[in-house]
């Protein structure tokens, strides 16, 4: 997913470059600039020229919002504002501002994490370095001295800015758009308990969110070539699994989801099986996704009222829908 329409993507390697080729992966832009692009990225240019100055806000914005929220989404907006006024960008539609500043902070968000994933690296140095050290003077086997590589990862899961992130990006997903298509997947933890937490609020339902799977998947992947055997996906080669994960894509029904959670439970499900074939756990790793079923409610309306404040959109249910929707959330071990 990109922000503005027509950009280098960010993490595009040689199996990623592959698989574009096979269509198997897509560029998507939600809301696209148009005629607007050439002005947004005269902005983005100026906030490339004064980048510390912003990232440095940001930064205290996240330290001084961890226990104000308030005060933090009133800065953060105060923020955004401030970088409109540097351009002549005079919005008089409401909504269209929402969307100039919902693409500005993932601009911000993007720069963030490429400064946090220079730290990350800086710190896998010092550690290399500090293993070395060390080692002829341990006796254990593991090191002791793991401590920064946890902090990384439980910083990038506890996130404050992962919130107005997640609000820009509804924004701009959901603006002019009906059901949101496929099943949504977040990296995040929180976000998933956030989902949670929302539906069983907002929709007083007797019926909680529920696993209905948990797959496993390869974290690892072998670059391919066009005559590699992987280059089918596998769920291809477990049609029941492939038509339960397409149902899981559109509105589901009580009923199919206790049928989906039956067969993903099942133990002659063969996607075990081909998983350590064709991606051994010793040279690929493996991650788990997990598929949540969230009944009497679409997968727009609880992004919505989860990430966008409850931000208007255009058909608003009065009454619950009879079918749910299943997100997801992959997570690495």
């Amino acid at each position: 997913m990109q922000a503005v329409e027509d950009e280098p993507i960010a993490s595009d390697s040689a199996l990623v470059g592959h698989w574009r080729a096979q269509g198997r992966i897509q560029v998507f832009t939600p809301t696209p600039l148009g005629e607007q692009r050439q002005r947004f990225m005269a902005l983005v240019e100026d906030m490339r020229r004064h980048g510390a100055d912003y990232i440095g806000q940001l930064g205290m914005l996240t330290l001084a919002g961890l226990n104000r929220m308030d005060d933090q989404r009133e800065s953060s907006q105060a923020l955004v504002a401030d970088l409109l006024r540097r351009t002549d960008i005079r919005e008089r539609n409401e909504e269209q501002l929402l969307l100039w500043q919902s693409r500005l902070m993932l601009k911000l968000g993007e720069w963030y994490d490429q400064q946090q994933a220079d730290l990350s690296t800086a710190l896998d140095r010092i550690a290399a370095r500090q293993d070395a050290l060390f080692q002829g003077l341990r006796d254990e086997e593991n090191s002791p001295f793991s401590l920064g590589a946890e902090l990384a990862e439980s910083s990038r899961e506890s996130e404050p800015l992962l919130r107005h992130r997640l609000k820009a990006w509804c924004r701009l997903s959901l603006h002019g758009q009906g059901e949101v298509p496929g099943i949504p997947i977040t990296r995040h933890a929180t976000a998933m308990e956030l989902l949670r937490e929302v539906h069983e609020k907002q929709q007083r339902t007797p019926n909680p969110a529920s696993t209905v799977a948990i797959l496993e998947l390869p974290t690892l992947l072998r670059d391919m070539t066009g005559d590699d055997q992987t280059d089918r996906p596998l769920i291809e080669q477990c049609p029941e699994l492939q038509q339960a994960v397409e149902q899981m894509a559109g509105p589901v029904a009580e009923d199919q989801a206790k049928a989906i959670k039956e067969l993903c439970a099942a133990k002659n499900n063969p996607w075990h099986h081909l998983l350590d074939r064709n991606f051994p756990t010793g040279s690929s790793g493996r991650c788990r996704l997990e598929l949540v079923y969230f009944p009497e409610i679409s997968s727009r309306q609880l992004l919505l009222e989860a990430f966008a404040g409850g931000m208007r959109s255009g058909g608003q249910e009065k009454t619950r829908p009879r079918r749910g929707c299943c997100l997801g959330v992959l997570r690495e071990f």
